[in-house]
């Protein structure tokens, strides 16, 4: 995902794993 506001983590999202942060 993107490290933006510090929500990087290794999920099991489609994104790579980040969190649906807008």
């Amino acid at each position: 995902g993107r490290p933006r506001l510090g929500a990087d983590r290794p999920r099991a999202l489609p994104l790579g794993g980040h969190r649906p942060d807008l």
